[in-house]
């Protein structure tokens, strides 16, 4: 799901709330950030939160390292992954979720931000896309995968 298409920014951002239900939620999400177009000396930096019911707040489930210049970053938030600072959390995603961005200064970037949602905590494509089907008697879900 695009979450920030491609554009050039100076300023915070705030994504849409993602709804993680349904008869299948998925447990984590990988975050691709791609960073392509540098003007002096940017620095931004992206947060996935999560959405606190109870608390009727937004808490931080993993923020990255500043990004400051091109590149292609990955982040994920997965209960079976081993957290490493600032790109992996061993965390669910909860049923309400979103990604923000914070600038350093006003030096422009230009990036955009993609989520998959992670039904499995493997790094094969199969364990970020696939999704419970009743028929389907390999769909990860309630038949023990």
């Amino acid at each position: 799901m695009v979450i920030f298409p491609t554009a050039t920014r100076t300023t915070a951002q705030t994504g849409d709330s993602q709804r993680n239900t349904g008869p299948n939620p998925y447990k984590g999400v990988r975050v691709r950030v791609v960073s392509t177009a540098v003007s002096d000396t940017p620095s931004v930096t992206m947060t996935i939160q999560g959405y606190d019911e109870a608390a009727a707040e937004w808490y931080t489930i993993l923020a990255s390292a500043a990004i400051t210049g091109t590149a292609t970053t990955v982040y994920r938030v997965h209960p079976s992954l081993t957290a490493v600072a600032n790109s992996i959390a061993q965390d669910t995603i909860p049923a309400l979720w979103r990604i923000i961005t914070t600038v350093g200064n006003a030096d422009p970037l230009s990036y955009s931000i993609n989520a998959d949602p992670m039904y499995y905590g493997e790094e094969s494509e199969e364990g970020f896309r696939r999704q419970a089907t009743p028929d389907d008697p390999d769909s990860p879900g309630p038949k023990g995968h």
